[in-house]
């Protein structure tokens, strides 16, 4: 992960030398104590956290970004842990290791194609999400402003596919069925990311 964490500041610090030498330039890193992306999927939600990541501020535009998923911190929170312990545990498991194969794919990535000012603090952002493996782009809106001394950095929902991304557990779209009883689970992932950022 370490030669990963390398290239993600190297993607940043050459996309940062294409700017102006005069022009106002300011990272704006992500809290990992805060920043997470919202999921739901059929009647369960939780979040994800983020690892880290940041954007490039550039005369006080947003320019820029990146950030990392850590997507062994998959969290359920409908389940009640305390009620249910071993059903939320089960749970979890089957997410972490048959879904996300998180051993073999300890991390997501998102990058910025693309940041269109839409209206004051609202930013149309183009981007690549790779997830599983697989690299595709997607389409968010966001609000992006400043609130006191940090960044606040909230996404409209929006949904992904997870079989565009090869996860194929327990989907209709799974050409060999993996459940006897014919029981699958949503295609569609519901995501709202949310951040604070300093700089």
């Amino acid at each position: 992960m370490k030669s990963k964490s390398y290239l993600f500041i190297a993607i940043l610090f050459i996309l940062v030398q294409t700017i102006h030498a005069q022009d106002k330039r300011v990272f704006i890193h992500t809290d990992s104590l805060t920043s997470k992306i919202h999921w739901k999927c059929d009647v369960h939600r939780g979040f994800f956290k983020i690892r880290y990541g940041g954007f490039l501020l550039v005369n006080d535009s947003i320019r820029l970004g990146a950030f990392v998923i850590r997507t062994g911190s998959f969290t359920d929170m409908d389940i009640d842990k305390k009620k249910y312990g071993t059903a939320h545990t089960i749970f979890t498991n089957t997410i972490k290791n048959e879904f996300l194969e998180v051993e073999k794919y300890p991390y997501a990535y998102f990058e910025t194609r693309s940041i269109q000012l839409v209206r004051p603090d609202l930013y149309s952002i183009t981007g690549d999400l790779t997830l599983h493996g697989i690299k595709k782009e997607i389409r968010i809106t966001a609000h992006i402003y400043k609130k006191s001394e940090k960044w606040i950095f909230k996404s409209e929902k929006f949904h992904i596919d997870r079989t565009e991304w090869g996860i194929l557990r327990l989907s209709k779209k799974n050409p060999v069925p993996d459940d006897q009883n014919g029981w699958t689970v949503s295609d569609q992932v519901e995501m709202q990311i949310y951040m604070e950022l300093y700089e």
